[in-house]
């Protein structure tokens, strides 16, 4: 997949954009020309097949221009006349349907299928806008779509804002990257913990689709929409190897993935959220069954903590406890420990904003700058799940998924009384671990 540029702007009909932009775009629908099309068609195709045969036979003919009445030059020219508006979307059946569906995969093929037809070169984001065959099939989409009942009720569904975009004169939609964006090995991980959860033929692809749909809508019903939306979301590459390279993920796509959480999921997507994260510290399945176990956050980070444990040097205590009560508060100390590594590697490795403050009986972990909702919903629970787990991991719980219910006395049976995790200030970035005192410790 091509590196995401600074702004993406795109020409598309919005649930978002106002109703007096988009009567004006209908009213004033570019028009098009079937022979300005074949001559860009013919165009891309005389130079693919040029490189194409020079590799073979540097002395062989060029290959001649592609007859002009043949099969692309009438699937061209029905598709102009559909786009142009000279057919009624009411007066066509579901054959004639197929059969421009079928048109628009012939010359999708056409364009981006390489030589050997293993599968389908993934489709540049410039294609749609900058071309006039994008733009033609575009229109063609939306006639597929227009009155299709249940898409528009899909549409309007969708919500007034998805995170970093906004709307210009004339129904033109742009979208502005963060600008901080989460490493390769990172997402890796994150995105096997979106699959573990939602499956991947499940849950998995239609949160891909739903997070960039407003994007351009009319790929809702179309039978390669798959293909599509990875030519605005980042995050197929990592769900499927066919549909890009994986690359570091600017955050606005991240908060796009948390929102399709929510829209998908408006009655338990807190839950959810906090699973992802819990998945994404550490995963059950073996390393050689899962491919992304390997990049699960215990193994990304969890070796700094431990090292950083081997080579703490525990405080002298103010008042010397012992017994049992002098190996809490080495515990304790520990435990202190681990959360600066935590919060010094996941910032320096992951680029993720996290720092840690100490009292006597509490440590708080705040995260300035959350990569799923810029820290603009309080129930984002991401982040806070996944500390959760990484706690967990620190005293070897086992059955995390039982042990986890969010119940305040459930973390003083699971640490011997030692201590016990809450979200401070109803916000699940900022995470209170308080300490019991020595004498009220099992």
């Amino acid at each position: 997949m091509s590196s995401h540029s600074d702004h993406t702007s795109l020409s598309a009909n919005t649930p978002d954009a106002d109703d007096e932009s988009r009567t004006q775009a209908n009213n004033n629908p570019p028009t098009f020309d079937s022979a300005q099309v074949l001559r860009e068609v013919v165009t891309v195709f005389q130079a693919h097949s040029r490189q194409i045969t020079v590799y073979l036979d540097p002395y062989s003919m060029l290959p001649p221009m592609p007859d002009p009445s043949g099969q692309l030059s009438t699937d061209i020219e029905i598709l102009v006349q559909v786009a142009n508006g000279h057919i009624a979307r009411n007066t066509t059946g579901d054959q004639f349907v197929h059969t421009i569906t079928e048109r628009i995969q012939r010359l999708i093929d056409l364009l981006f299928m390489p030589p050997a037809g293993l599968h389908a070169a993934p489709i540049p984001r410039t294609f749609w806008n900058a071309t006039a065959t994008g733009q033609l099939l575009v229109r063609v989409l939306n006639w597929l779509e227009r009155d299709d009942l249940i898409s528009t009720l899909v549409t309007r569904s969708l919500p007034v804002q998805m995170p970093g975009h906004h709307v210009l004169e004339g129904g033109e939609l742009r979208l502005d990257l963060h600008g901080k964006t989460l490493p390769v090995p990172f997402v890796k991980g994150l995105m096997g913990s979106v699959i573990a959860l939602f499956g991947y033929v499940g849950g998995t692809p239609e949160l891909l689709r739903l997070a960039v749909a407003d994007l351009l809508p009319a790929l809702q019903r179309w039978q390669d929409w798959v293909s599509l939306t990875a030519t605005l979301n980042p995050l197929c590459a990592y769900y499927r190897s066919d549909m890009g390279i994986p690359e570091s993920i600017d955050y606005v796509f991240l908060e796009r993935l948390r929102q399709a959480i929510r829209m998908l999921y408006p009655h338990g997507h807190h839950y959810l959220a906090r699973q992802v994260g819990w998945n994404w510290w550490l995963s059950d399945y073996p390393l050689t069954r899962r491919w992304y176990s390997s990049y699960s956050l215990q193994y990304l980070l969890g070796h700094a903590i431990v090292q950083s444990l081997q080579h703490t040097r525990l405080p002298a205590p103010a008042t010397y406890p012992v017994g049992d009560m002098r190996f809490s508060w080495a515990e304790e100390q520990r435990v202190r420990a681990a959360c600066r590594s935590f919060a010094q590697t996941l910032q320096s490795e992951a680029g993720i904003t996290c720092t840690v403050s100490e009292r006597q009986r509490l440590v708080v972990i705040r995260f300035l700058e959350c990569p799923f909702c810029a820290n603009k919903h309080n129930d984002c629970n991401i982040l806070f799940g996944m500390t959760e787990r990484m706690l967990l991991w620190l005293f070897g719980v086992q059955g995390m998924d039982t042990a986890v219910q969010g119940q305040p006395a459930i973390w003083a049976e699971l640490t011997d009384g030692l201590m016990d995790v809450r979200i401070a200030q109803d916000n699940s970035h900022i995470i209170a671990i308080v300490f019991a005192p020595i004498e009220h410790r099992a």
